[in-house]
This record gives structure tokens, C-alpha cells and sequence, in this order.
């Protein structure tokens, strides 16, 4: 049974990954697996802890964000975010 509050979108979008406030830390690679209107699913290729603030660049977003859940999975891992700000790429 599906106990989520909101359905989920499939997506396969290649994204940027940061985490907010470690200075010096790179952008990881990762793609969109699916989102809904407040979470997003991103597989990436290696663990983000619980609780990080990340900024997500896509191809015409950006996205601001927690991390709430990181699982292994295959040979990476899936991050589940919940959204705190959606801002239209600066063009």
C-alpha cells in the first residue's frame, strides 16, 4: 500500500549535486529518479548524510533542499530530498 501524500513523477534528468556550508567540498554528479511536488529521489555515486542542506542544479533549475533519507543501492546510492526552494536557472 502507498502511504505517500503525494504521487511521484519518473524522471531521468542528469543533476549537480553541493552541499551547503562545507567550503571546499566538490559537486557530485547524480540523476533525478523521481520527484513529486515536495521530494525529490536522486541516485548518486556516493553517501550523503542525513540532515545536509544541498543545492541541486538541472538543466533550467535550481533546486534547494535537506537530505532526509540516504540508501545503498546497487553501485551507488539514492538520496531522498525534501524540497525547500525551487529558483529558475539565471539566464
Amino acid at each position: 500500500m502507498n502511504q505517500r501524500r503525494e504521487s511521484r513523477l519518473a524522471a531521468s534528468t542528469p543533476v549537480k549535486l553541493t552541499l551547503l556550508k562545507i567550503l571546499g567540498e566538490p559537486a557530485v554528479s547524480g540523476h533525478v529518479i523521481d520527484m513529486s511536488g515536495s521530494g525529490l529521489r536522486v541516485s548518486v555515486p556516493s553517501p550523503i548524510p542525513c540532515g545536509a542542506q544541498v543545492r541541486v542544479d538541472g538543466q533550467e533549475i535550481v533546486i534547494f533542499g535537506e537530505v532526509c533519507r540516504c540508501e545503498e543501492h546497487e553501485d551507488g546510492y539514492t538520496v531522498g530530498l525534501m524540497l525547500s526552494e525551487l529558483r529558475p536557472l539565471a539566464v
